[in-house]
């Protein structure tokens, strides 16, 4: 379900022509056509008592 509702939110924006500012806001960087995620610092996991 989450994944359904991030891809509409992405179509849309890129139908709006705002998708390029939604990445460079999220941390992503362009490399000539192609998108790279911003680094990762930590991955966290919760353990279950």
């Amino acid at each position: 379900m989450l994944d359904e509702a991030v891809g509409l939110f992405l179509e849309e924006a890129e139908k709006l022509g705002t998708i390029e500012d939604i990445l460079k806001e999220s941390g992503y960087d362009k490399d000539k056509d192609v998108w790279n995620p911003p680094a990762i610092v930590e991955i966290a996991t919760a353990a279950n008592f």
